[in-house]
């Protein structure tokens, strides 16, 4: 349940206390983080793109709401972006994060800021534009079934493919994981999060691990439910 109160709960109380005060005075600007995956199911993701899918529509709504208002709502949709994402939400072996080209978180950040500034409704980013396009125009069970191929283990052993992100804020969040909580949790042990980053947040690049060991090859494909599933 805690990717439901990540992504729903907490955006809702979120935009409820700001909006409020922007809305009375007249002005301001919201961004919200959808995904691709909020316009379309993800099998091994399913509660994750499900909560994406309300952040779209919200967002969406809320903007038409407010539009004679001094206040714009915008919501980013991001494709697969190298992040410790990935790793979060147990798919580090999947095709996806082995296999294809991820965008780059700063290109990402910086469209979604210029979409905000500029009070546009809605902003696509990199991959996601055509994927987003063929979601609109295929059946939802023909989309699924087309990014379960994506999402289920790669083939490729455990020493090929990507095995860490490229992106070096989130490698070295990936590094005050692992020693916290071992080298196959997939996040903080609760209440850790906040000192860990601290402990780390000043390593220098040369103390960043080069390998991180996935997921066990034995190991069943992942919970759709799992509460880990964060961005």
């Amino acid at each position: 349940l805690e990717v439901i109160q990540l992504n729903i709960a907490s955006l809702l109380t979120l935009t409820k206390l700001f909006g409020e005060d922007m809305v009375a005075r007249n002005e301001g600007k919201i961004l919200h983080l959808g995904s691709e995956a909020g316009k379309t199911p993800v099998p091994y993701l399913a509660v994750y793109a499900a909560t994406k899918a309300f952040v779209v529509s919200f967002s969406t709504a809320l903007a038409n709401e407010l539009k004679d208002t001094g206040v714009t709502v915008t919501v980013l949709l991001p494709g697969a972006t190298d992040t410790d994402f990935f790793h979060k939400a147990n798919m580090e072996e999947s095709v996806t994060y082995k296999e294809k080209k991820l965008d780059s978180p700063e290109m990402v950040a910086q469209k979604g800021y210029e979409a905000l500034m500029s009070g546009e409704t809605r902003v696509i980013t990199g991959q996601a534009r055509k994927n987003v396009a063929m979601a609109a125009v295929m059946p939802d069970e023909t989309s699924a079934k087309q990014i379960r191929k994506s999402m289920e283990p790669s083939e490729l052993n455990e020493n090929e493919g990507r095995q860490y992100s490229e992106h070096e804020p989130s490698r070295k969040e990936r590094e005050s994981i692992r020693h916290a909580a071992g080298d196959q949790s997939s996040d903080y042990p609760s209440g850790d999060a906040n000192n860990l980053s601290r402990n780390y947040g000043n390593r220098s690049s040369d103390d960043t691990p080069r390998d991180y060991p996935g997921r066990n090859r034995d190991d069943p494909s992942p919970d759709p439910a799992s509460g880990n599933e964060t961005f």
